[in-house]
């Protein structure tokens, strides 16, 4: 039995921004990275889907034809009912591969709501799950602007702005957003995305000071104290990072973060800053650490390998560091960071067969690697084209629909549209019948439809 419909009008979701970046992510092995990664795009993806997440393709074009009708037959009086009809057929389109009518139905919504905040945040989330940032970003401003104390508003916004390199601009959207936050940890994570993004700009000093507030927000959680520290090593101040890190492993005892891999970090830390008795101290603490992890049949093991050896390497015991990393690879035989560290630890340990093997599998990691951003960037830039020609097209769409309503010059969007290839015949193809079916000239709809492809003119 096929589900109900919810009534018109109903079921308006507004689109959440994805959490923002951590070091945490940062710091994990780059093919569990990506794994993650992976899985985050294809929740931003199912997040088009929020008006209905549980429509069937064929339920999402059944709900966009019925409020069509309802749209040219018996619309709404009050602005607000028609668009918010008008925006929950967008959030169909989108997903459903109709860009050009998705936009020009949240256009028209806008008209209608020029002031509603949730629009234009809706509208942008839209055009970002098609990459159009570019196209989100005046938006993004408009609802910010609109209101300007609500942080998840500043949040996308700083999302987007991050998407095309603007990190000084980004940097201080996260921190107006983090002012607005009253959660610590909500009010921590865009704090340390601040922080990230003045970093990128160059303003050291100031993402600093950001994550310490960062670190005083959360009443000195060791997570943030692990953040802090790895900007600290990331600018070459590797004392204040081992504080940090010291820090951190005493205020977790061993509840939060992993302990070992901070331990290890630490010594190489300690190393760094040329305080070596520091360095055998917290070496040995991680030593200790993994050794009874290993006791209790851990689930990956071959982390554990890796920062042994690390560990191992750093008290100068490279044979017994070869050994461990060794069994690291045997899991993991391609992971980049374990090929990296033993092109160190066998050349320290004398294995001339071993270093060469790693610097073979190296290279060939790093060219799959280059191959598969090739590949990305070949992707991207065919999407980002047919995006590009979508939202040129929803433009044209835009002014036609304006021009028939007002009774303006209707011949020129619309042959501009019919221009614009096949996709835009079929636009000024539905534009002209829908009018006219409007105006009560069905024998003229009919001839309207006959350029549409016969599926088409089923449905």
């Amino acid at each position: 039995m096929e589900e109900s419909l919810p009534p018109c009008g109903k079921g308006r979701k507004e689109g959440l921004p994805p959490g923002p970046g951590g070091g945490r992510l940062e710091s994990m092995n780059p093919n569990r990275r990506r794994r993650i990664r992976v899985g985050l795009g294809l929740l931003l993806l199912a997040g088009s889907l929020a008006a209905h997440p549980h429509f069937s393709p064929a339920q999402m074009l059944k709900r966009v034809r019925e409020i069509d009708t309802v749209l040219a037959l018996r619309p709404p009086e009050s602005p607000k009912e028609k668009a918010l009809l008008l925006e929950e057929q967008a959030q169909m389109l989108f997903p459903l591969g109709r860009v050009e009518e998705g936009i020009a139905a949240m256009e028209e919504a806008l008209a209608l709501q020029p002031k509603d905040p949730t629009l234009y945040y809706n509208f942008a989330s839209l055009l970002l799950t098609k990459d159009l940032v570019q196209e989100a970003l005046p938006y993004l401003r408009k609802g910010a602007a609109l209101s300007p104390k609500e942080p998840r508003y500043q949040a996308l916004l700083a999302q987007a702005l991050e998407r095309v390199g603007r990190w000084e601009e980004a940097g201080r959207t996260w921190k107006k957003a983090s002012l607005l936050e009253t959660d610590p940890s909500l009010k921590a994570e865009k704090l340390g995305s601040a922080a990230r993004c003045l970093e990128k700009a160059g303003k050291l000093e100031e993402a600093e000071k950001l994550l310490d507030q960062a670190v005083a927000a959360t009443k000195k959680s060791p997570l943030w104290y692990h953040e802090r520290a790895l900007f600290f090593t990331r600018t070459g101040k590797f004392e204040k990072a081992a504080a940090d890190l010291e820090r951190a492993v005493k205020v977790s005892q061993g509840e939060e973060g992993d302990v070992f891999a901070w331990l290890v970090e630490e010594g190489e830390a300690w190393k760094r800053a040329g305080k070596n008795d520091q360095a055998a101290r917290a070496f040995q603490a991680a030593l200790k650490e993994i050794q009874k992890a290993l006791g209790e049949d851990p689930a990956f093991a071959e982390d554990l390998y890796f920062h042994q050896a690390r560990a191992l390497l750093g008290l100068g015991k490279p044979k017994e560091a070869a050994k461990a990393l060794k069994k690291a690879l045997e899991i993991l035989p391609g992971e980049p960071p374990y090929l990296k560290l033993g092109l160190q630890v066998f050349k320290a340990a004398g294995m001339p067969a071993d270093l060469e093997r790693a610097r073979k599998a190296l290279a060939a990691e790093r060219e799959k690697e280059r191959e598969a951003l090739e590949e990305d960037a070949v992707d991207r830039d065919r999407r980002m084209r047919k995006a590009r020609l979508q939202v040129a097209r929803a433009r044209k769409l835009v002014a036609a629909w304006k021009a028939l309503r007002e009774g303006g010059d209707v011949a020129k969007p619309l042959s501009e549209l019919e221009a614009m290839g096949r996709a835009g015949k079929y636009l000024a193809a539905r534009v002209r019948a829908l009018w006219d079916l409007k105006r009560g000239k069905p024998a003229q709809v009919l001839a309207d439809l006959q350029v549409l492809p016969a599926r088409v003119r089923a449905g």
